[in-house]
């Protein structure tokens, strides 16, 4: 146990280090789109587009690699490598058809899908829009057909291809921005979003070459394996088109109100799911093939011990980041954005759903983790029912605060949305596989929340003193957010060792032995 561990941290340690520099990239392409086209018409009429084509591309990726993972380390341990390579080809084939029909039935239906999508839009956005996703539209069969490869790939306890493809994509989109786009709409910058997000393919290949990969034309609907992830593709595709539909919903209510919302709301989107991405992402790549593998050995211990260390390590990441951003939201917005066509009005309403959105982002991260959990007992119903009760609370407070809070409350609404599932998610799991051991979560919590407040003030305090002493400009507001992040991030550490938090002493441990070596 102690080697999977070791290797699990040391994957994730890589996992993290790319993530950064794939986020860092991330950022720089949103600055750049922010600096180019701004928070207007054009921005949001791509970013329309973009939940549009998300609705089948991310439904399929993330269908592919959830349910293929569990499935393909069972047939390995009953088949062998041979078997699971044929299982897989299979698979891929059958996912490949289903994906070609699927773009040719979305083009001919964008037009209605986007009238639910973009209710409030003039007549002349609208059909671009339409343009613009059917630009985007052929990403959904490359996402289909990298799903699946990384379902295997990871199966096979490789994670670097992962690592790798947002740097890859992101690497494309800058190199637009920077060079061209200065003579080009947003139309050229959906086309290079479509290369963008099929290039990771070839990174695939040749890994695929070094694992002794063949691919063969194997067709085979009745297959046993293949009927049950058939079967458990089903919920998992409703649990994540319906994790969408909160992005859709935001984006549709958001364009009924001022010009710039969508955009608002999409830009503070992304910086709050940056923390996400770095670390939770990496943690969940590495951790669930492991509780796939518990999960088929009815190893119950060591499946409960696992989803705690997770889980608790996951606390520990994103409070003390939800506080963070909460309280230097603006200067983070201002240094992140504000330049060219995005102008102070837009930082402003960027910064208001920022903080909205990232009271909720713990309890995001906590469901999302969850629901590996779930799969990995090929549990799939759960988590869908808990989807759809997302949203469902999220449509009644948005509907509640959009009139009051405008974009700011369909932010904030995504939240409590996120922490009463997340709540009523942890019942579900006691309900189902027995005590967990949660109170030592809810300890971990407690002790980041107390070490994350004091991180908070001695950030917030130490932004302003900067402020007041170098004054406005992006470098120098930079270096008071970075020096305020800085010493938060000391003060956090400080406290959570004074603490005693268990995960972080197992961390300390990991690289202790790498220093060691």
């Amino acid at each position: 146990m102690s080697n999977k561990v070791n290797g699990a941290t040391k994957s994730v340690m890589i996992l993290t280090i790319f993530s950064i520099v794939s986020k860092i990239l991330g950022f720089l392409r949103e600055t750049l789109i922010a600096n180019r086209y701004g928070s207007g018409s054009a921005t949001d009429s791509f970013v329309l587009a973009l939940s549009a084509i998300a609705i089948f591309s991310t439904v399929i990726t993330g269908t592919v690699g959830t349910t293929l993972i569990p499935v393909l380390s069972e047939v390995e341990a009953k088949e062998g490598k041979q078997g699971k390579i044929r299982h897989l080809n299979n698979f891929l084939n059958i996912i490949m058809i289903t994906a070609a029909s699927l773009v040719v039935i979305a083009y001919v239906g964008a037009p209605l899908v986007l009238k639910l999508i973009a209710p409030g839009v003039e007549v002349e956005q609208y059909n671009f829009i339409v343009l613009l996703t059917r630009i985007g539209l052929p990403s959904i069969f490359f996402s289909a057909i990298i799903g699946v490869f990384r379902g295997y790939l990871q199966s096979e306890g490789q994670f670097k291809e992962f690592a790798f493809t947002g740097i890859i994509t992101n690497v494309i989109l800058i190199i637009f921005l920077i060079f061209l786009s200065d003579q080009h709409d947003v139309r050229y910058l959906m086309a290079v979003y479509v290369l963008g997000q099929s290039a990771p393919l070839l990174l695939q290949i040749y890994v695929l070459k070094g694992n002794n990969y063949n691919y063969e034309f194997v067709l085979e609907i009745k297959d046993e394996y293949m009927k049950r992830v058939l079967y458990m593709m089903p919920p998992v595709l409703i649990g994540v088109a319906i994790a969408d539909i909160n992005t859709v919903v935001n984006n549709s209510l958001a364009s009924g109100l001022v010009q710039g919302s969508v955009s608002a709301l999409n830009y503070a989107r992304k910086l709050d799911a940056m923390t996400t991405g770095i670390f939770v992402t990496s943690l969940l790549t590495v951790i669930f093939p492991m509780l796939s593998s518990a999960a088929n050995k009815e190893d119950r211990k060591e499946l409960k011990n696992a989803t705690i260390r997770g889980l608790n390590t996951i606390i520990l990441i994103m409070i003390p980041a939800a506080v963070g951003m909460i309280v230097l939201a603006e200067p983070i917005v201002t240094v992140a954005f504000q330049r060219g066509k995005f102008d102070a009005v837009a930082t402003q309403m960027t910064t208001v759903a920022l903080m909205s959105f990232s009271v909720g982002v713990t309890f995001s991260a906590i469901r999302t983790y969850l629901y590996r959990v779930f799969y990995s007992i090929q549990d799939t119903k759960t988590p869908v029912l808990n989807s759809g009760m997302a949203v469902l609370f999220m449509i009644i407070f948005s509907l509640i605060l959009v009139g009051p809070m405008k974009h700011a409350g369909i932010a904030l609404a995504t939240s409590l949305s996120h922490i009463f599932a997340a709540l009523i998610l942890v019942h579900l799991l006691i309900k189902k596989l027995g005590s967990f051991g949660f109170k030592k979560t809810i300890i971990v919590g407690l002790k980041s929340l107390s070490a994350s407040l004091a991180m908070g003030l001695v950030a917030y305090f130490t932004y302003g003193f900067l402020f007041n002493i170098l004054g406005t400009g992006t470098i120098n507001m930079a270096i008071a957010l970075f020096v305020s992040v800085l010493l938060g991030v000391i003060v956090y550490f400080v406290l959570v060792v004074l603490f005693k938090v268990e995960e972080l002493s197992i961390i300390l441990d990991g690289f202790k032995r790498k220093l060691k070596k």
